[in-house]
This record gives C-alpha cells, sequence and structure tokens, in this order.
C-alpha cells in the first residue's frame, strides 16, 4: 500500500489492493433519445454477486468540502465527480473507460463506527448517504481496475491523479450546460445515475484546491 498528499489542499490519498463485491441491485428502463427515465426498481435480494481482489486508489472528500455540500446532494455530487474520473483516467493509464470501475463510499467520522460502499462504473449509486444529524459524515471516492487481480492501471493513474483531478475540474467549468451532461458529469452513458453539476464542480475545486489559489 503507497499513500501520498495530492494538489494543493493536500489530500490523502491511497493505492493498493481492494476487494471488489458487484452485485446486480436492480433494473432501470430509460429512453437514451430523450434521456429520461422511465422506470427503476431495486430487488430485494440481489440477483448475482461477483466477488474478486483487484487494484485501486481512494480518497476523501476534505471535511470543508463536505460542509460546503447539502447533505441530500452528497450522493449526488460524489456520483458526478465519479463518472469524470472515470472517463479521464484512461488518458493517464492508456486504457479504456470500461476497464476502470469505482464506488463512491461513506463513513461516520465519530460514534458508532459504520461503513458502506455502493455503485461501480456501470450501474449507478443506489444507497443514500445517512444524516442522522448525530455523527460527522464524510465521503470518499475509489477507482479500482475492472478485471480481477488488477494489470495496473489504476496504480498508473496513482502518480497522475492530481492532473486527472485538473482535468475534471475544467471540464465541469467549461462545460455549457445546465445540469449536466453526457460531455461532464453524465460521461460513460450513465445518464440514469442522478448527478449535481455544481456540487461536483465545488467538490473538486475542494480536493484540486482551487480554492486557495
Amino acid at each position: 500500500r503507497r499513500s501520498k498528499l495530492v494538489g494543493n489542499a493536500r489530500v490523502a490519498v491511497s493505492s493498493g489492493r481492494a476487494t471488489v463485491t458487484e452485485q446486480v441491485l436492480g433494473c432501470a428502463l430509460e429512453c437514451r433519445w430523450r434521456k429520461l427515465l422511465l422506470h427503476k426498481h431495486e430487488y430485494e435480494t440481489p440477483l448475482a454477486c461477483t466477488k474478486y481482489a483487484t487494484d485501486a486508489v481512494w480518497w476523501e472528500y476534505p471535511l470543508d468540502v463536505i460542509h460546503k455540500i447539502p447533505p441530500d446532494r452528497l450522493k449526488e455530487s460524489a456520483a458526478g465527480v465519479l463518472n469524470l474520473l472515470i472517463s479521464l483516467v484512461p488518458s493517464a493509464a492508456a486504457c479504456d473507460a470500461r476497464d476502470i470501475g469505482g464506488c463512491v463510499f461513506w463513513k461516520r467520522v465519530a460514534g458508532v463506527d459504520a461503513e458502506t460502499a455502493a455503485g461501480d462504473g456501470n450501474e449507478g449509486l443506489l444507497n443514500p448517504v445517512p444524516n442522522d444529524g448525530c455523527h460527522e459524515i464524510t465521503v470518499g471516492l475509489c477507482l479500482f481496475d475492472a478485471t480481477p487481480d488488477g494489470v495496473g492501471l489504476v496504480t498508473a493513474a496513482f502518480d497522475k491523479l492530481g492532473e486527472v483531478w485538473e482535468k475534471a475540474l475544467t471540464l465541469v467549468r467549461t462545460c455549457a450546460c445546465e445540469k449536466g451532461c453526457p460531455g461532464c458529469v453524465n460521461a460513460g452513458g450513465r445518464q440514469h445515475q442522478e448527478t449535481d453539476k455544481k456540487y461536483a464542480r465545488i467538490a473538486l475545486e475542494g480536493i484540486t484546491g482551487a480554492w486557495m489559489t
């Protein structure tokens, strides 16, 4: 396992091995032409489960970022950032975006120790970030090789992660859309996954340290 501080905000980023569990949690029917979600259904019991070890890179939002994003938009903010990064990592790792997976995780900083993770590069984020008013919540992102054992793709991106973050921020700042599109926070064909362009931009400004310049 390796760790380093990245960007002007000095965000602690770790690289190492992770165990990925992929499940079919539900299904969605959408109209790609009109970009509308027509129906969404979550299964009571997952239909399938695949578990494997692979290479991963992960970090948490700085707490000042958490405090600038409403609790009910944290998941949508993180989903937008995740989409952008999955689409941009191939430029640093010389691979296809389908070779990269990702998830958003949350944990309580104080109080009862609890943690969960949801979503991947294809299925979206299904679990809400909790907001019980009693604990400080932090949110993080994890990128991983979407293949058993890993082939070193996110490990290669680890050394260029600061550049990837900067590219993501530039994209979301310069995109002319109002609320998000496939050119920014809905990159990668995951339009059925709800995102929030405004708070994805704020998150990226926080992790890159753009507020400090």
